[in-house]
């Protein structure tokens, strides 16, 4: 009976070739299981700054127009109703 060595695997001398291949396979693991922990992280956090809605900057110029005296205190708080409004109703 001849001795394979290693279980069947051969004498066990692959070389550079297979350390290539495992090096690509686990750096592909860590960077696919470092984006899915991105990716949760993302959806379950709160909103960034620079992420803020339409709404929050319509209601910024709606505070502008109202402190120049482009709009008076009834229209401001009616467009601001409204967009509030419409805010709620809409997932963040």
């Amino acid at each position: 009976m001849e001795f394979v060595g290693h279980a069947g695997w051969g004498d066990g001398d692959w070389g550079w070739p297979m350390w290539l291949a495992m090096t690509i396979g686990m750096t592909a693991m860590l960077l696919t299981l470092l984006a899915i922990v991105w990716l949760i992280v993302r959806a379950v956090g709160p909103p960034r700054e620079g992420e803020r809605g339409r709404e929050d900057r319509a209601l910024e110029e709606l505070r502008v127009r109202y402190a120049r005296g482009e709009i008076s205190g009834e229209e401001f708080e009616e467009r601001r109703r409204t967009l509030l409004e419409e805010t709620a109703g809409r997932p963040r």
